[in-house]
């Protein structure tokens, strides 16, 4: 016949729908019947070229990698099961969106202390905002911190943020990044940039951040002090018996640390001990534990050893030099120290270098005492010479405050003793003695309340240099300027403010022990050496034969009294020498002579045998001493101390 058969091909996918997105465009159309296939064909709009570019199955396709803010058009195609295509659907275009853009808008650091550094055992963190002011949502965005100069270091913990999976268009976030510091982070400054990426290429510009680490200060961590004690109550070892050695572990930094371990190490002659290991978690600054362990030991004088182990890695060995029958103090004395605590001598060692530390006794006052002890060991100007010795002579002094006379940190100026290590300023000086306002009157005022005493004396110490501007004696602050009157401290405004001082009720005695001359190098000087007054002995009538000419004896020349330095009535002052001397330093320590002999005098030595000493005694000790070892080393220009005072007979302290 002529009949005749065609074969009807799928038409195009209907509803086809092409939606712009980020640098892509979607489609979505209805399934066709009788449709396995469909294929896309790219269609250029300009030159009305079309070209295959893809085939699926499903009724869903997303081209990805487009232009920000371009058309792209598209026509489609269905195909049946035996392979053949349909006609292309009319052209169908959709347009990219233009670029999200990400700008930060706040960025800093923060941590617990709120000093903005990152110490040791801390938490902080970079905060930053961004917001998308552009023009599509910003997706997929993986916030990171890009390490500069290898700013992460194994002591720096800097946690991974989690992705934000859309940011609209005009849409703000905040990003943390946490951080944490461990026990052992080293100083240094760490450079960071805040980097967001995003899905498509459009990041976050780098932006710089950085912030500061600080090391911990490493614990210090030692046997500050020991005791002996036995069976029979004494604190003594006897030989061949056990004892027991107590000893005070303590860490004298104000550093911490994670972990310490003490280990007590024995030889054949000591009793085995089933605890000679403790360990223990975290150990603060200033705090200490005691541990006990029996001795015992045939030789007169032998060594313990001490191992310490800390967080920080640091291994110390820790001997105790004993001697049997030697008496020690018991465990209930122990000792232990406020920290910081500068040049810690270890208890127990075998030799000491300064004599003046060893075996410090304790003196008894009638009053609770108030202490000030102050020190310029240099200034600013390198042009005004200083005396190196103040700075030892200020940390035995203080020592002395604290052991002899019995003041604690809160009974003394400064309270901690690192205050004016740098030096004390003309403007420290006023704060310092201001009599309505100032450090003393304060501390005076708030030991009474914590000492619940009805009054105290007042105790000072000072070390340094003086000098005379203006006719005026003056101590020289550190930062003493020679064309500047102001910027030195007269003596009489200091014997002014501790006179008003001295009318508050509670203060009842003033003493002054002033280590400084007032003829510094750098001024004009007012140094008279002693002149000698001529003794003519008398003719005699008679002479059998000529004789050799004696020598003609001198006597003592007249002192010279400083009518400047005379303090107000009720202030005792001892000044190290008279205003046309210059003072000493020890020839083999590194005290002033001055300074030297008032401590041998608080141990002891001043004492003129009843146990009290005086205030003369004292000065006549230490003028004595001074005046012969300066005489002996400088005849021309020996050293004379000088005291004023109202009442020569007060006793000063009593000696155990």
């Amino acid at each position: 016949s002529n009949e005749e058969c065609f074969k009807v091909l799928v038409n195009y996918p209907r509803d086809l729908t092409l939606t712009g997105d980020v640098k892509r465009v979607v489609f979505r159309w209805k399934k066709m019947l009788g449709s396995v296939e469909y294929r896309i064909y790219e269609h250029n709009k300009e030159n009305g070229e079309t070209k295959f570019m893809t085939k699926t199955t499903s009724i869903y396709y997303i081209h990805k990698g487009l232009e920000f803010d371009t058309e792209y058009c598209y026509k489609l195609s269905s195909v049946d099961a035996d392979g053949d295509e349909g006609p292309l659907s009319p052209v169908t275009c959709g347009w990219v969106l233009p670029p999200p853009h990400l700008t930060l808008v706040e960025k800093y650091f923060v941590e617990q202390s709120d000093n903005q550094i990152l110490d040791g055992n801390e938490k902080g963190y970079i905060i930053a905002k961004i917001v998308n002011d552009g023009r599509s949502p910003a997706r997929v965005l993986k916030p990171w911190l890009e390490s500069i100069d290898h700013a992460i270091t194994p002591s720096l913990v800097v946690d991974t943020i989690a992705t934000i999976p859309i940011l609209g268009v005009g849409d703000s976030t905040t990003i943390t990044f946490p951080l944490f510091a461990k026990l052992k982070i080293e100083t240094g400054e760490r450079n960071f940039n805040i980097r967001v990426d995003e899905y498509a290429g459009t990041d976050l510009e780098p932006e710089p951040i950085s912030f500061q680490t600080l090391a911990v200060i490493p614990p210090d961590l030692v046997i500050s002090d020991f005791a002996i004690d036995n069976e029979f109550g004494h604190h003594y070892i006897p030989k061949n018996e056990t004892a027991t050695l107590t000893v005070r572990f303590q860490n004298l930094s104000i550093g911490k640390t994670d972990t310490a371990v003490l280990e007590f190490r024995r030889g054949e002659m000591y009793e085995s001990d089933p605890d000679e290991v403790h360990t223990f978690g975290l150990l603060p600054g200033g705090k200490w534990f005691d541990y006990s362990f029996e001795i015992l030991s045939k030789d007169d004088r032998f060594t313990v050893y001490f191992d310490t182990y800390d967080y920080f890695g640091v291994r110390k060995t820790i001997p105790i030099h004993l001697e049997l029958l030697k008496y020690y103090k018991g465990k209930d004395e122990l000792l232990a120290f406020d920290v910081p605590l500068p040049d810690f001598v270890q208890p127990g060692q075998a030799e000491v270098d300064n004599e003046l530390v060893i075996n410090i006794p304790i003196g008894k006052t009638s009053k609770e005492m108030v202490g000030i002890v102050l020190g310029n060991r240099n200034f600013w100007t390198e042009s005004i010479p200083g005396r190196s010795s103040s700075e030892e002579n200020v940390k035995i002094v203080r020592r002395y405050f604290n052991e002899f006379f019995g003041m604690g940190n809160h009974q003394m100026i400064p309270s901690q003793f690192w205050f004016f290590e740098d030096g004390i300023t003309s403007q420290n000086f006023r704060e310092i003695f201001n009599p309505h306002l100032g450090f003393v009157r304060e501390k005076i005022e708030s030991g009474i309340g914590y000492s619940n005493v009805d009054s105290v004396d007042l105790m000072l110490y000072y070390s340094g240099e003086g000098t005379t501007i203006s006719g005026e004696k003056c101590l020289i602050p550190f930062d003493a300027d020679k064309n500047k009157m102001h910027s030195f401290f007269k003596i009489k405004d200091l014997y002014s403010m501790l006179s008003e001082l001295q009318k508050i009720d509670h203060i009842r005695d003033i003493f002054l022990f002033m280590d400084v001359d007032f003829n510094n190098s750098a001024f004009e000087q007012n140094i008279v050496p002693p002149t000698p007054v001529v003794v003519e002995e008398k003719s005699k009538k008679k002479k059998k034969k000529k004789k050799k000419k004696k020598e003609e004896p001198v006597a003592p020349p007249k002192e010279i009294i400083a009518e400047e330095l005379i303090p107000p009535k009720g202030i005792t002052a001892f000044f190290a020498a008279n205003t046309t001397e210059i003072s000493y330093d020890h020839p083999d320590l590194d005290n002033g002579l001055f300074t030297y002999f008032l401590l041998k005098g608080f141990r002891g030595e001043a004492d003129n045998g009843d146990k009290a000493v005086t205030v003369s005694e004292l000065h006549n000790y230490i003028k004595k001493n001074v005046h012969d070892t300066t005489k002996s080393l400088y005849a021309d220009l020996p050293q004379t101390p000088q005291l004023f005072t109202h009442n020569p007979d007060r006793v000063l302290f009593r000696l155990p």
